[in-house]
């Protein structure tokens, strides 16, 4: 469970009422009541958020990466409670590969789908995994912040950019074409 900056914001209304019985002690009842409130309110939200059903995830990334190029990864997150839900999303990718647009916030209604997509570029060729994916789902009161881990395993193989090397042979044919007694026209 990780507090939010709402919750550590509510804190400061106790705080002020006890600056506030450092100059008049009458108003002792008065912090004590400020202090229980913001207590129950913490208590009741953070067991809210712990009865949150974890939403299932899903991961499509390509099966095959050619190195330096560009591939996007989909999380697809099914929410099968009674409640929208909010989360933060992180998504352990390999470290041989770059990703950008993570974390990501993703919002899912009750009994719907939402999908977050990230991109990837591969540094390095060999066959790498994808374990798992994290979540920080937040509390019906915004107060928590309380982290899951999604065991969702993918692979992806990363071979050289054989595309580059087809537009290089490519190239390299059309400047010796003119050996072969073919010539360009203007």
């Amino acid at each position: 469970m990780i507090p939010t900056g709402r919750l550590l914001a509510l804190l400061l209304v106790p705080a002020t009422v006890a600056l506030l019985v450092w100059f008049w002690p009458e108003a002792d009842p008065l912090w004590w009541s400020a202090l229980g409130a913001v207590a129950l309110l913490a208590v009741i939200d953070a067991f809210r958020v712990w009865r949150i059903p974890t939403p299932r995830v899903s991961r499509r990334v390509p099966e095959v990466m050619g190195l330096n190029g560009t591939g996007k990864v989909r999380l697809t997150f099914h929410n099968g409670g009674a409640r929208t839900i909010e989360m933060t999303v992180f998504d352990h990718y390999p470290d041989s590969l770059d990703a950008t647009g993570l974390p990501g916030t993703v919002r899912t209604a009750a009994g719907e789908a939402s999908a977050f997509t990230y991109r990837v570029i591969p540094r390095r060729r060999g066959e790498f995994r994808f374990p798992r994916t994290q979540i920080r789902l937040r509390s019906p009161l915004g107060l928590w912040m309380h982290n899951r881990v999604l065991e969702n395993d993918s692979r992806v193989r990363v071979y050289p950019d054989l595309a580059a090397a087809d537009r290089y042979a490519s190239l390299a044919r059309g400047r010796h074409l003119h050996l072969f007694g073919i010539h360009a026209r203007r």
